[in-house]
């Protein structure tokens, strides 16, 4: 890997560290807020916000977590590891990768 691409790498990495640390603070906010909210529609939206914010700090997690190994990380382990629940049929999946 190039510096300039290690770089490149480095900062998004950090960019997306910051990013799950923000998110993590936001579930917990909206988490400890959620039992003190008596009106339905708000806990409603409440609840929503908090699945999809818990789904994206899975994902942003395991982003970071390919950022951080990029230099030995297998094709078949990204792809085994993000396509696992995709819609496609697995006939449509295989990518050659060299």
């Amino acid at each position: 890997m190039s510096i300039y691409v290690y770089q490149i790498f480095n900062s998004f990495a950090r960019l997306v560290e910051k990013h799950v640390e923000y998110e993590a603070r936001l579930i917990e906010k909206i988490e400890k807020i959620l039992p003190e909210i008596d009106d339905e529609k708000v806990k409603f939206v409440l609840n929503a916000i908090l699945a999809d914010e818990k789904r994206h700090h899975r994902l942003l997690k395991k982003v970071l977590e390919v950022l951080i190994k990029a230099e030995t990380i297998s094709p078949d382990e990204w792809w085994g590891s993000n396509l696992e629940r995709c819609p496609l049929p697995r006939s449509a999946r295989r990518i050659k990768t060299r």
